[in-house]
């Protein structure tokens, strides 16, 4: 196998590993509790949102109910290789958010030894610069650099 074969195969896996977790965790924020519906669901993660993050309510709302099918729609562009630099900057912009809000933490005294946000925000931004690789659907926007 020649190595450039190598490291499209790598550009692959990378990008359909980070395009799967993002579509995986928004459909999660969709999944309803007990009896209720998506709409609940959305409804109850939009209002966490709004109670926890650093912006005015109505921006809180407005991030929270957006959140969820921006990372499906993203997760899925990613993995299939449609415009895999816009979905990666997106993905890049969302986990760059998410360490703002939550703060980065650099040495948690209990969980993982590092904060996965900071990781998977360096593997979404190399995606973004250096394109998705070869095995995408429109290559032109997608080609490594």
């Amino acid at each position: 196998m020649k190595n450039k074969t190598v490291i499209d195969i790598a550009w692959l896996l990378n990008r359909i590993t980070l395009g799967m977790l993002f579509v995986f965790a928004g459909v999660r924020k969709a999944i309803p509790k007990d009896d209720g519906s998506v709409i609940d669901a959305l409804s109850g993660f939009a209002n966490f949102v709004a109670a926890n993050a650093p912006l005015p309510r109505p921006l809180g709302l407005f991030y929270g109910y957006a959140l969820p099918p921006v990372e499906v729609i993203a997760g899925l562009m990613l993995v299939i290789g449609f415009y895999s630099r816009v979905a990666a900057t997106l993905i890049a912009l969302m986990l760059l958010s998410f360490m703002i809000e939550m703060g980065i933490a650099w040495w948690p005294a209990e969980g993982p030894a590092f904060d996965p946000n900071v990781i998977l925000f360096t593997l979404a931004l190399l995606l973004a610069v250096a394109g998705g690789g070869r095995f995408v659907v429109n290559r032109r926007s997608s080609k490594p650099a």
